[in-house]
């Protein structure tokens, strides 16, 4: 079982710092997703797609189908689980068999859920995919391509989900003060 994870800012400022050629934001999880898609179509894969209401999910699945039609649409389910279906799940993924889930249930739930049903899936690939179903499904609009060049995509972002607001202006400079320490520990080390 292979599992991706593709986040989004604040690793746009520690990809700039590394001299990634193209840093990690949400405009790159679209990017990465389509170049993925587009890569293997053709090659009678499927894919599933978890997460997000079920009006989104259906809006997403709709768009992906037509997007991705080198690709076999296995099924989808939106994000909200309770004990019994998330069983029904899991039995659900293993009969159809697709090759690629993707999971968008915001981060972390959707990095817990990959890690917590990894040893009983059969599913090759699972992507957790953040909140790319918002996109697909139109909920959610682009931030303008300037913004998105500066690195800033999270400012349109908490504009538009200030819900997220706690992530951005509390868990960015928390997730940059760790990234500082372990280099200054990894630097003390050599």
């Amino acid at each position: 079982l292979a599992i991706a994870v593709l986040a989004r800012a604040p690793a746009t400022l520690v990809g700039a710092c590394a001299t990634q050629p193209k840093p990690c934001t949400a405009e790159w999880v679209d990017w990465k997703t389509e170049r993925f898609f587009d890569a293997f179509a053709g090659r009678g894969h499927r894919y599933f797609l978890l997460g997000g209401t079920d009006e989104m999910n259906e809006r997403a699945a709709a768009f992906a189908r037509e997007r991705f039609s080198g690709w076999e649409f296995a099924g989808r389910h939106h994000g909200y689980l309770d004990e019994a279906s998330d069983r029904r799940l899991v039995e659900t993924l293993n009969d159809v068999a697709p090759h690629v889930l993707l999971v968008g249930m915001g981060n972390p739930a959707q990095e817990r859920w990959i890690a917590s049903h990894r040893d009983r899936l059969r599913v090759p690939v699972c992507l957790a995919i953040g909140g790319l179903f918002a996109y697909w499904s139109g909920d959610l609009d682009r931030a303008p391509a300037w913004l998105r060049r500066i690195g800033f995509e999270w400012m349109h972002l908490l504009v538009r989900q200030p819900r997220k607001s706690g992530r951005y202006l509390l868990g960015n400079p928390l997730f940059l003060a760790r990234v500082a320490a372990r280099t200054a520990e990894i630097g003390r080390a050599h």
